[in-house]
């Protein structure tokens, strides 16, 4: 036992698992070598090997406090938080100052987004015992829990064709642990024709935005968007999109999306994407993609005629520390001959602000686009 708490303490969690499997088959009554290796599994970021393990202990022990708190972290590991409350309540009604599960309620209101309650649960907790380092630790998590957040940015578009200017905002705001809502403006002052990576289309003077997304961290993520983008010019254009992806084989992510432009005929556009995340070294990671757009309208922007079009890119991205954020990318279209080069930055300018900054180039039609904004986080 002793040599298996050792390595794990050293990160060597496949020694540890080995070590603890030996203590469990001399003692299987024993329920400390289970709880061990159930440790061992949670450090190792296997939630549901330590779930198993969890129940198997409590099972041998239905009053191991040390099981119930167990499987009541590996439910909020996988976000199943009622399954969690419900432990932690458990564990209060038989110990009403119970610090552990006063954090553990703590922390599944703080991941609900529940600021207030999450903090009032934290100071019960540092109220019956002054050192709780894990209700310190759970009150610096709330001082830097946003659940919403706003974007106002200004930049233009210059191309061949012209310049025009723009405006936005972007809201979002967190529902709970798992789901939230995005709502953007924009606007700009000239429909010029704006090339995209695989096709080229009129800038929309005015573009309502929509969105509703679920997203389990480690494990799965979805959402639908709607776009609303008014012409002066042209009919008004409407698309839908729809994105998926989850991990797998470790830390590995796959991604992928299907948009369709309707509304008048001549748009009927379909934008099919797919791409892996690969992580790198630190906060990096990497993300190749492909794009294949179908081109189902009668009338086309850039003088070339209905076709199908590929494309394919790849992203820099670091997240964090904190809020920040940076990413860098290119992309090629070889049937249009087209060249995207873009790179945005999110730099944190105190608890609760942001610096915005973008810049894009496309080839086709030399167009550059610039903003420049301010995010503004809150409780």
């Amino acid at each position: 036992m002793a040599l298996g708490a050792a390595a794990r303490a050293q990160g060597d969690f496949d020694s540890a698992t080995a070590l603890f499997e030996i203590a469990r088959r001399a003692a299987p009554a024993d329920v400390a070598a289970t709880l061990e290796l159930a440790v061992t599994r949670e450090w190792a970021r296997d939630p549901e090997d330590a779930r198993a393990l969890y129940a198997q202990a409590l099972q041998t022990d239905p009053a191991s406090r040390a099981a119930k708190l167990g499987l009541a972290r590996t439910a909020r590991a996988q976000y199943r938080l009622d399954a969690a409350d419900e432990i932690y309540q458990g564990l209060l009604q038989a110990d009403a100052h119970d610090l552990d599960a006063m954090n553990g309620l703590a922390w599944i209101a703080l991941a609900r987004r529940r600021t207030g309650e999450a903090r009032h649960g934290f100071d019960a907790a540092l109220a019956a015992d002054p050192a709780n380092a894990e209700a310190r630790e759970g009150l610096r998590g709330v001082e830097t829990t946003f659940p919403y957040q706003l974007d106002a940015t200004v930049g233009g578009v210059r191309t061949r064709d012209g310049h025009a200017s723009s405006a936005a905002l972007a809201f979002r705001a967190e529902i709970d642990a798992t789901h939230a809502v995005d709502v953007g403006l924009s606007h700009y002052s000239d429909e010029l024709p704006s090339p995209q990576l695989t096709t080229q289309t009129p800038l929309p003077s005015n573009d309502l935005r929509l969105a509703y997304s679920t997203r389990v961290p480690d494990g799965y993520h979805w959402s639908l968007i709607y776009d609303y983008r008014e012409h002066q010019s042209l009919p008004d254009e409407q698309r839908i999109e729809a994105r998926a992806g989850s991990y797998f084989a470790g830390r590995l992510q796959w991604f992928a999306s299907v948009r369709q432009d309707f509304g008048a005929r001549i748009w009927r556009n379909r934008l099919l994407q797919a791409g892996l995340v690969l992580p790198l070294s630190g906060r990096w990671e990497i993300a190749p993609t492909l794009y294949y757009e179908q081109d189902r309208s009668p009338h086309d922007f850039d003088g070339n005629g209905r076709r199908n079009v590929r494309a394919y890119g790849v992203d820099l991205n670091r997240q964090g520390p904190g809020n920040s954020f940076f990413n860098a990318g290119a992309g090629y279209s070889p049937d249009i001959s087209n060249v995207n080069l873009h790179t945005r930055w999110v730099i944190p300018t105190g608890r609760q602000g942001a610096l915005l900054l973008a810049i894009e180039h496309v080839s086709v039609n030399d167009e550059l686009l610039a903003n420049v904004g301010w995010r503004f986080y809150w409780q």
